[in-house]
Formats: structure tokens, sequence, C-alpha cells
């Protein structure tokens, strides 16, 4: 698991586990199974896993079909 912060330019890929906040100005995807409590700003947010916190994107967020 991770903890922390994160800023900065391009997209972010969350693969496992992730607490803190997110502010990017790509893209963020939480890949199925990924379990992540934080709040995200984004371009915008592809939700496949598990996502507790306050979403906030520019043009989208999208949860696909196994994400909650």
């Amino acid at each position: 698991m991770f903890k922390g912060e994160l800023g900065g330019d391009g997209d972010f890929h969350i693969a496992g586990r992730f607490e803190g906040d997110i502010n990017v100005t790509g893209r963020v995807f939480v890949d199925e199974g990924a379990e992540v409590d934080a709040n995200i700003n984004a371009r915008a947010i592809v939700v496949g896993g598990t996502v507790r916190g306050n979403l906030s994107a520019a043009t989208r967020v999208e949860i696909l079909p196994p994400g909650c």
C-alpha cells in the first residue's frame, strides 16, 4: 500500500492500494481489484476498482462494470 499525496503532469495508473490525495493534470485509472481511499482531482477518472473519496474531473468520471 502507498500512502501520501500525488501531484503532477500526466496520467496516473493505480493497480494496488493507495491512500491520500491525487491531483494530476491527466487521467487517473483505477484498475479492477485496486482499492483507493483518496480525493481525486484530474482531467478524467476511470474507475474499475473501489474508490472511497471525492472525485473531481474536468471532462468525465467513468465507472466500469466492476468498479464501485
